[in-house]
């Protein structure tokens, strides 16, 4: 990954601005979840239309979540990992302080 002197360009954009920091996370959280899910469709080998066969909707809607080209609600997720056999469970980690910054805790 290029570099600016002061870290990645990643690291860099998502200093750059609370929008920036915030599209970030919203574009990790979207492919973390069309991963989980993806994974979750190989392990219990049930194809695209088997799970929209599942879901009451079309092959389209599903390729759609894979691919994280829609907003996923809540209860679509939540629709989702249910038709697979899953219940999700979230957790939330502390993002990185910044160094030198009053909130990091000292060992």
């Amino acid at each position: 990954m290029a570099t600016n002197g002061k870290g990645t360009t990643y690291e860099a954009f998502e200093a750059s601005s609370v929008v920036n920091r915030r599209m970030l996370r919203q574009e990790e959280l979207i492919l973390e979840m069309t991963e989980t899910l993806s994974r979750m469709l190989e392990r219990e080998k049930i194809t695209k239309t088997e799970l929209a066969r599942r879901l009451g909707k079309t092959k389209a809607f599903v390729g759609q979540i894979l691919s994280g080209d829609t907003n996923l609600t809540l209860r679509t997720i939540a629709d989702v990992t249910d038709a697979l056999g899953y219940r999700l469970k979230l957790e939330a980690v502390k993002a990185r302080a910044k160094k030198g910054s009053a909130l990091r805790k000292s060992a």
